[in-house]
């Protein structure tokens, strides 16, 4: 994602404008999207993501999130394409073939 990507990220989260998303900016949020968050719960979010302790989540937390998020996508690519060197005809699980090719390799 670019800085432009994330700063609109922000600003759809950010209901008052003030360049910072808090627990209650989030829930109506999520509300709006369909989500069913009690006000507590999404709190307690925050401030498992809030870096400085202000309660708050700004852009660098934001930025943060979303690359942690796409972190677990390359992870599980890369699980994925492991799995596929030792999977057999695209069946969907490691055959005694591949099991062999695998003790082959480590």
């Amino acid at each position: 994602m670019t800085s432009k990507e994330f700063e609109r990220v922000l600003k759809y989260f950010d209901k008052d404008g003030d360049g910072k998303i808090s627990a209650c900016d989030l829930s109506h949020r999520l509300g709006q999207m369909g989500g069913k968050l009690l006000l507590n719960e999404v709190a307690v979010a925050v401030e498992a993501l809030d870096s400085n302790g202000d309660g708050l989540l700004d852009l660098g937390d934001i930025i943060k999130l979303m690359k942690e998020e796409n972190g677990e996508d390359d992870k599980l690519r890369d699980l994925k394409e492991a799995f596929g060197m030792y999977e057999e005809d695209g069946c969907g699980f490691i055959t005694p073939k591949g099991e062999e090719l695998l003790k082959y390799y480590t």
